[in-house]
C-alpha cells in the first residue's frame, strides 16, 4: 500500500488528510495534531538514487511495517481493516494486472500475508507481490486504495509506518509449482525471519558469491522451509550511498526455533558467518508470527 512515487504520495497524503477531516470519531485536537505529522510523512523526498537494476517492469516483493496505534498489541480491527484491504488489492490487481497469478482475488497467490513481530507485538509487517513498482505506485493511487485508508489511518501511527521494495523476487511465492514438501516457500510457515544485511556496494558479488556458496547451511536448518534474498530498491533515509542492503526472508517451523536463528544457535552459523563476516558491513534480523 505504500510508495514513495511523488504522484502516488501526493495522491495518498490528500487521502489520509481528507480522512482524518470528515472522520466523525476523531476530535479536533487530535486533527490538528496529526495532519502535520501525515503531511510531512507522505510528502517527504527520498534521495536520489541510481537504479541497481531496471526497475520498470521487473517483479518486486513489497515489505512493510505497520506500527499499531495501540502500543504493544495489534487490535482485531485493524487486522480485519488490513485484511479487507487485501482484498481490495486483489480487486485492483484482477482488473488492472491480470497478468500477476490470481486465484479469485486469494491474497496469498499474491504473495500477501499479514504478521506480528516476536518482540513488538505492536508491529505489523505486510507483504505482497507486484509486477513493479510503478504498478504498486498506480494501486497506492487508486480510488479503491484511498477508500480504504479512512479505516486504517485512526487505528495506526502513520509516521512510523517503514515499508521498501525487494527486487526481481516474489519472496512469498504459494510454491503450488512443484509441489515439493523440501521446498516450501516462507508464505506457508507460521513464523519467517526477515535479515536485513548491509554490504558495500563494491563488494556486492562477492556478497552475492559468499552467499550462494553458505545458502544451504541456512535451508538446511529451516527444512522444509526455503529463504528468498534479494537486493532493496530504495534507499533506507539517512544510509550512506556506497552500502546496499540485502534482504532475507525465511520461514520457520517455531517461534523457539527463529529465536534460535536469531541468537546463532543453529548447526552451521559458524560456517555461514565465516564465509560471510569479512564482506557485511551490519546486520538486522527480526522475527514474525503470521496473522493472516
Amino acid at each position: 500500500m505504500y510508495l514513495r512515487d511523488q504522484q502516488a504520495q501526493l495522491l495518498l497524503a490528500g487521502a489520509a488528510i481528507a480522512c482524518y477531516q470528515s472522520n466523525p470519531f476523531i476530535k479536533q485536537e487530535e486533527r490538528e495534531r496529526k495532519i502535520p505529522s501525515l503531511i510531512t510523512y507522505y510528502t517527504s523526498p527520498q534521495p536520489e538514487r541510481p537504479p541497481r537494476l531496471p526497475t520498470a517492469e521487473m517483479p518486486v516483493t513489497e515489505l512493510a511495517t505497520i506500527p499499531s496505534a495501540t502500543p504493544g498489541h495489534v487490535p482485531v480491527a485493524l487486522v480485519e481493516v488490513l485484511k479487507a484491504a487485501q482484498v481490495l488489492q486483489g480487486e485492483w490487481c484482477t482488473a488492472h494486472a491480470p497478468s500477476l497469478p490470481l486465484d479469485h482475488g486469494v491474497p496469498a497467490r499474491r504473495g500477501a500475508a499479514l504478521y506480528v513481530r516476536l518482540d513488538d507485538p505492536g508491529v505489523v509487517l505486510i507483504t505482497a507481490h507486484w509486477e513493479s513498482t510503478a504498478q504498486h505506485a498506480a494501486c497506492v493511487a487508486s480510488e479503491l486504495n484511498q477508500r480504504a485508508m479512512g479505516s486504517f489511518l485512526p487505528l495506526v501511527v502513520a509516521e512510523g509506518i517503514h515499508y521498501f521494495h525487494v527486487g526481481g523476487v516474489e519472496m512469498f511465492g504459494d510454491g503450488d509449482g512443484d509441489g515439493k514438501r523440501e521446498e516450501e516457500p516462507p508464505l506457508h510457515a507460521a513464523v519467517v525471519s526477515v535479515a536485513r544485511v548491509m554490504a558495500s556496494r563494491v563488494k556486492q558479488a562477492g556478497f552475492e558469491e559468499a552467499f550462494a556458496s553458505v545458502k544451504g547451511l541456512l535451508d538446511k536448518a529451516t527444512s522444509p522451509w526455503v529463504h528468498k534474498s534479494g537486493w532493496r530498491i530504495e534507499r533506507e533515509e539517512g544510509r550512506d550511498e556506497d552500502v546496499e542492503e540485502f534482504v532475507l526472508v525465511g520461514g520457520w517451523e517455531s517461534e523457539e526455533k527463529v529465536r534460535e536463528y536469531l541468537e546463532g544457535r543453529w548447526e552451521g552459523f559458524g560456517e555461514y558467518m565465516d564465509a560471510l563476516r569479512p564482506l557485511v558491513l551490519d546486520v538486522d534480523l527480526t522475527a514474525y508470527r503470521k496473522l493472516a
